[in-house]
């Protein structure tokens, strides 16, 4: 601790009372260690309580070395933390700004440092607090190797504490991801962000605590009946396995992570000289958060987008012809991934809305014209939320009026982009249309990629149908966050919680019902179905299978099929039935295994074969119902 050892002339008791509890901060290190040792990679070798933090880089693997750090902190969104005394994910957005920043550039975070200083140390706090540095470590795959715990009276009230970290990562020289391969034509695939993530909060906290008077643990309808402050403390997703993992089989020329500044800001930070971005609104569900803010606050567009990530809190910049591979393989790899613009000739940020359609095509689409300019930008960012440029005046935040990287603010209504409806499933397509759409309710257990593209499909139109009900038996999947950001009802329960199967089939089926839920989709739903939900939707419900069944029914469909060498597996759409994947089946498509597949590829290729044909199999049965009887 900066002030945690005793200095000559005082004793312990007289430096706690100045205000410094030793016993206490020792307190705090015991009770952090288990946490922070789950972090370890086999790289490190040296635990707590050293003068300095030891990490052997393993020099074999890499021809070419580089290291690349990055430094940050959590901004005043620890205030919303410190107001709700929930301290447990702070420290998760402490390690995803630094470990966002390294990954972005091709390397793999290796270990990180945190520095916290509080105006009390209380042992239970900071356990909390270095947890959630440990999680976002864990989320990452790096090292928590060290950090400091100062205790500072009088530099800040006994509730008040400050964190802020760095982390290290290595990449090869020549695999470093700079941006300067970027062409005009490629694309830009967005993948989604938690919420508001670490940006922003000056803002946030001026329009919806002092200004809109809200309450943080008040429920808002305008966020689907959540609680404010749950909403605003969301940790900032870590993209560092999702990135590495596409890194390794794809061709990435460029990544920017939206943080301060937004997509006006961030973006042409990635872009050779002469190149802009077009970004196409609409292209992806916006959270209901960001049309709160924009709402209370009467944000035109220019605003939001160099303010807050909107919905997308990491943008790959790829060759057209990549575009769609790398949007499956991050879709699989459980990101919420849009293409949502591409590279142009110019220079900053075009803010386009429609599909694309430039405002000069005729066809009405209006757009905002950001001059932020590409090359490259000092180390150090400035302040995260003071340089998003259009923050009022009162927000007590500093603008510059002359800067020219702000948006250039449209006249006439802000658009709500990803309102509900428009693109994530949740709007009914037939809207007007003499009969109603057919509800579906999706029941799933992982990470939810095949209900995304569910959900994508009704919000397109090529499924007439609306996704009424997520229903999961985790409710800490992806699937659920998923549904969240798609405004889609969700029931969670976990079956241990009821006395047996039926009860805990009633309730579904009671929910199910009040929601006049047509046709029930398993997709990767990972709990045999009872005869209370079969009975109410026989002939009404399918599941999707990894396999050509009858052949390998069960889990690990595609191992089973990877370790009996078959030449062909597939996958099924079948009507459930009391058995363990034994129902009439609807459609199959096989997927040959290719020389020199690996059980990755193979998965790869099945998922996206999964998520096309479920598609295609809800889209037939409800224009066609006659055919479920074959």
């Amino acid at each position: 601790m900066a002030e945690g050892s005793t200095r000559e002339g005082l004793t312990r008791d007289a430096y706690r009372e100045a205000g410094v509890d030793i016993e206490a901060g020792n307190r705090a290190v015991e009770r952090m260690k288990r946490h922070v040792q789950r972090t370890f990679r086999p790289e490190v070798l040296s635990g707590l309580g050293g003068f300095g933090a030891l990490f052997r880089l393993d020099t074999a693997r890499y021809r070419e070395p580089v290291l690349v750090s990055g430094s940050d902190g959590v901004g005043t969104k620890l205030m919303l933390a410190q107001a709700l005394d929930r301290h447990g994910t702070i420290g998760i957005d402490a390690v995803a700004m630094c470990v966002n920043d390294v990954v972005v550039q091709g390397a793999e975070p290796l270990f990180f440092l945190d520095y916290l200083a509080l105006g009390k140390v209380i042992p239970e706090k900071v356990e909390q607090i270095v947890a959630g540095v440990a999680e976002g470590c864990r989320q990452a795959g790096c090292a928590l190797i060290g950090g400091e715990t100062a205790e500072m009276p009088g530099m800040y009230a006994p509730e008040e504490y400050d964190i802020a970290g760095f982390a290290v990562g290595v990449a090869e020289a020549d695999k470093l991801v700079d941006g300067r391969r970027i062409r005009a034509g490629d694309r830009l695939i967005g993948l989604a962000s938690s919420g508001l993530h670490s940006n922003g909060f000056s803002l946030v906290r001026h329009l919806l605590l002092e200004k809109a008077g809200f309450d943080l643990r008040q429920p808002l309808d305008e966020l689907n009946g959540r609680e404010l402050g749950e909403v605003l403390l969301t940790p900032t997703r870590i993209y560092v396995k999702t990135v590495l993992r596409l890194l390794e089989r794809h061709d990435i020329k460029g990544m920017a992570h939206i943080t301060g500044g937004g997509f006006l800001e961030n973006i042409p930070r990635i872009l050779p000289p002469g190149l802009g971005a077009e970004i196409w609104l609409g292209a992806w569900p916006v959270p209901p958060v960001f049309r709160l803010l924009q709402q209370v606050g009467q944000l035109s567009q220019g605003e939001c987008y160099r303010t807050f990530n909107m919905g997308i809190g990491l943008v790959l910049a790829v060759a057209p012809e990549e575009a769609e591979t790398v949007l499956d393989a991050a879709r699989r790899l459980g990101e919420e991934a849009f293409l949502i613009g591409q590279v142009v000739p110019g220079k900053g940020v075009r803010l386009v809305e429609g599909n694309g359609n430039r405002a000069s095509d005729g066809a009405g689409n209006r757009a905002t014209e950001g001059s932020a300019d590409g090359g490259a930008q000092g180390i150090r960012e400035g302040n995260r939320e003071g340089n998003a440029e259009g923050f009022r005046e009162s927000a007590g935040v500093s603008t510059s009026e002359n800067r020219e990287s702000g948006a250039t603010e449209e006249s006439g209504e802000t658009r709500e982009s990803g309102a509900a409806g428009e693109s994530g499933g949740t709007g009914d397509p037939g809207a007007g249309s003499p009969s109603p759409l057919p509800r579906l309710a999706v029941f799933a257990s992982g990470n939810g990629s095949n209900f995304q593209a569910l959900a994508d499909a009704c919000g397109s139109g090529e499924i007439p149908a609306r996704i009424a009900l997520l229903v999961t038996d985790r409710p800490d999947c992806t699937a659920v966050e998923r549904a969240k950001r798609l405004e889609i009802p969700v029931l969670a329960l976990r079956p241990k919680d009821f006395p047996d199967k039926a009860s805990y089939e009633r309730q579904i089926l009671n929910r199910l019902q009040e929601e006049r839920v047509d046709w029930v989709v398993l997709a990767g739903y990972m709990r045999l179905v009872g005869p209370t939900l079969l009975s109410a939707y026989e002939g009404k419900m399918i599941n999707l299978h990894p396999s050509l069944l009858p052949a390998f029914p069960g889990k690990d469909a595609i191992g089973q099929a990877w370790r009996h060498g078959v030449k062909v597996t597939g996958v099924t759409v079948h009507f459930v039935d009391e058995g363990m994947d034994t129902g009439p089946i609807f459609l199959q498509e096989p997927v040959p295994v290719e020389p020199g597949d690996t059980l990755e590829s193979l998965e790869e290729r099945i998922h996206r074969v999964e998520h096309r044909l479920l598609v295609e199999a809800v889209r037939r049965l409800v224009s066609r119902p006659a055919e479920a009887n074959g």
